[in-house]
């Protein structure tokens, strides 16, 4: 039986373009952990399913997408995040793991549900034996939007759900969305482990591109079989 490991919080600095995240990430972390797979994120539904053959050739043409699923062992599925959520898939009895990176973009575009459905359609991942962990991400105590945000979302009840006002401000929270959009996919709720689910800009061990108003370093998110 393999055991799931998973590390999340720590920062990847890049003084430079976004591009150099992921290289900088890999050369602090790659001494210990094995064979970390990072996408180029676009904040999209797209993803990849990973094999240790298939990742052979990463470094040298790495995809695009924001989601990674495996069942092979001793790969070191990422996502980089500033204030976007990072959510990890377990499935512990067909053994096999996924990571997505849920900005808010992706989220309303459906990127949780379509893991569920990879898992599902390619690894006979039932829903009911999912487990989810939510890492750091901006939550409604401070994550404000304005108007034009809501008012793009009044069609979606699950994210009319996730909104709060305090005065005339308006505050969403991703991950509560995410929550909903899996549980409407049949996952328990008691399979939600929101222990590492803190806020990244009211808490000051996070990077927060809300919080610092530009973009100088991202958390680093991994989950590996071993």
């Amino acid at each position: 039986m393999k055991t799931l490991s998973i590390f999340w919080g720590n920062q990847a600095s890049s003084p430079v373009a976004k591009m150099a995240y992921r290289q900088i990430a890999l050369k602090n972390y790659q001494q210990y952990f094995d064979n970390i797979l990072i996408l180029e994120q676009m904040h999209g539904v797209d993803g990849q399913i990973v094999t240790t053959r298939s990742s052979q050739d990463w470094s040298t043409n790495v995809p695009q997408g924001d989601y990674l699923i495996t069942k092979d062992p001793n790969l070191s599925l990422g996502v980089l995040t500033a204030d976007c959520l990072p959510i990890v898939f377990f499935d512990p009895i067909q053994q096999v793991i996924a990571i997505a990176h849920a900005g808010w973009r992706g989220s309303v575009a459906g990127i949780a549900q379509t893991v569920v459905i990879q898992l599902a359609n390619n690894f006979s991942t039932k829903v009911q034996n999912l487990q989810i962990f939510f890492g750091p991400a901006a939550k409604n105590c401070c994550y404000e939007v304005d108007q034009k945000f809501i008012t793009n979302l009044w069609h979606n009840q699950s994210a009319m759900k996730c909104f709060k006002k305090q005065g005339e401000r308006y505050f969403f929270d991703v991950s509560n969305y995410n929550m909903l959009c899996l549980q409407n996919c049949g996952v328990p709720a008691a399979n939600f482990n929101l222990q590492d689910n803190l806020c990244t800009i009211c808490n000051v061990g996070y990077c927060s591109y809300r919080k610092s108003g530009e973009q100088t370093s991202l958390q680093l998110s991994l989950v590996t079989l071993r």
